[in-house]
């Protein structure tokens, strides 16, 4: 089973979101855990290869959480947050991909 690295503030996000959207987004990081693409993950289109986010919502809105598995049998989970538009803000794209950016560092700091 891989296990889960929380990226920023990615899990205190997910904390304050509603119980169910809790509920359905872990499930889906349990998914990701075994291996297995959650039926509600699609791919994240914003020149980060292999990322994908995950969909949940509730009475109160539309939640995501963004995340890659590409390091020693992790879930990187890069991001988390609320939808306030049809489209994913700036701020939270900027915000996945900066966090993506040092998950790549990281990666080839170890390696040297």
């Amino acid at each position: 089973m891989k296990s889960v690295v929380w990226e920023g503030n990615s899990r205190e996000v997910l904390r304050d979101f509603p119980e169910s959207v809790r509920r359905d987004l872990g499930t889906g990081i349990m998914f990701l855990q075994m291996e297995e693409v959650p039926a509600d993950a699609k791919p994240f289109k914003t020149g980060m290869p292999g990322t994908w986010e995950i969909r949940a919502r509730d009475a109160s809105g539309q939640y995501r959480a963004i995340y890659v598995c590409i390091v020693r049998d992790q879930v990187h989970v890069l991001h988390c947050f609320k939808k306030t538009t049809p489209k994913t803000s700036r701020l939270d794209t900027e915000t996945a991909q900066l966090r993506y950016k040092a998950l790549k560092q990281r990666i080839v700091n170890e390696k040297s």
